[in-house]
């Protein structure tokens, strides 16, 4: 019994060891298909939201009866968060799991509510 409690607190107090979950490259792939359909799907999202929505008074209603008013803040949100932060969110992936050296500062503030911010820069590759 003393050696199992002794086992035990050992590992308590030493911890676990280091492992790695997935290969590096497999993970910087998963990276490089998520950042691809997350940027490929921004140009519906951006096209939906002009199209069929309009800001008026900080709140997105639709412009039209095929798209409703909650489908319009959720496409504007998304695409704030998207335009302004999405670089930032790729960068910290990568450098979660220690793909990049450097950590990335901290996220960029989201813009006011009728703002659409422009299309983000492509993040520096690997």
């Amino acid at each position: 019994m003393k050696t199992c409690a002794l086992a035990v607190f050992g590992l308590v107090l030493t911890g676990c060891p280091a492992a790695v979950l997935r290969q590096r490259d497999n993970y910087v792939a998963e990276l490089a298909f998520t950042n691809r359909l997350v940027r490929e799907g921004s140009v519906l999202v951006r096209a939906s939201l002009q199209d069929h929505c309009v800001c008026e008074a900080n709140v997105w209603r639709p412009t039209d009866a095929t798209t409703t008013a909650v489908q319009c803040q959720d496409r504007a949100g998304w695409w704030q968060v998207y335009a302004t932060r999405w670089n930032w969110h790729h960068s910290m992936m990568l450098y979660n799991a220690r793909v990049r050296d450097t950590r990335p500062p901290a996220a960029p503030a989201l813009p006011g509510t009728c703002d659409l911010p422009a299309t983000p820069v492509e993040p520096p590759s690997q």
